[in-house]
């Protein structure tokens, strides 16, 4: 009886994996869109309280036009302001006028006199949202940081992540400064901000450590940094890792 005979087998050449390539806008939506809908009741409930419920956002203020004569200043070479700009804040130097408060918002404000130039004394309501909105953005930012990037994967992470930036937008000061867009208001949203991320970036790998606590696997705690005092400090709470004072210690498994 003839003996069946093992035919070699041919060798095919290993055929490519498909790679699936995710285009930007694609992964910042999947990592991202589910804290948009607490950004936007942040956004609204602002623009209640700086409107006083009329929502018109090109309104005058009382003193909020120290920021648009300052800005007009720089461009004409000086940082003096007219007496009525700064009004009992002023305070006088060779017979010329000037304001205590800081440049960096009159320097935003320069495309805008130079575009719209009878608008002077229009803008605290929306430049003041703005600031806040970037002081929001910060402390998602932060938030994300702590938690080393990674994604939000279930539902109760996204939970405590949507309430944290509903506390920070509505839950925190943020909401007085944004009551009234005086400039003392808008000074101390845009502090906020500017002086966030220099002293996260500083304490970022004390929270990284505490983040990930020795000797209790499967456990994590997150640290939440609540973006508070109107003056621009910011304060953390953490356990057996970080010494702080108040807002949020969420622990998942």
């Amino acid at each position: 009886m003839p003996v069946a005979e093992r035919l070699p087998i041919a060798d095919f050449p290993d055929r490519p994996r498909t790679v699936v390539v995710e285009s930007f806008p694609t992964r910042w939506w999947r990592r991202h869109a589910y804290i948009l809908p607490s950004f936007l009741i942040c956004i609204v409930t602002w623009s209640w309280f700086v409107t006083w419920g009329d929502w018109k956002f090109f309104e005058p203020e009382d003193f909020c036009g120290f920021y648009d004569a300052l800005a007009r200043s720089i461009l004409h070479g000086h940082l003096d302001v007219p007496r009525d700009a700064i009004g009992v804040e002023a305070f006088t130097f060779e017979g010329k006028t000037y304001g205590y408060f800081g440049i960096g918002p009159a320097l935003l404000r320069i495309p805008l006199v130079l575009i719209f130039p009878h608008m002077d004394g229009l803008w605290s309501r929306l430049m003041i949202l703005i600031a806040a909105t970037i002081s929001l953005i910060c402390a998602y930012r932060v938030m994300r940081m702590i938690r080393l990037d990674a994604v939000a994967n279930t539902r109760v992470q996204r939970v405590l992540d949507s309430l944290f930036i509903l506390s920070a937008g509505v839950g925190s000061t943020t909401v007085f400064l944004v009551g009234h867009s005086y400039t003392y208001h808008e000074a101390s949203a845009y502090l906020e901000w500017r002086i966030s991320p220099p002293l996260h970036l500083h304490n970022f790998p004390l929270f990284q450590s505490a983040a990930r606590q020795p000797g209790r696997p499967g456990r994590r705690v997150c640290i939440y940094v609540v973006p508070l005092p109107a003056d621009g400090r910011r304060r953390c709470v953490a356990r057996d890792g970080c010494a702080g004072s108040s807002p949020n210690l969420a622990r998942h498994r």
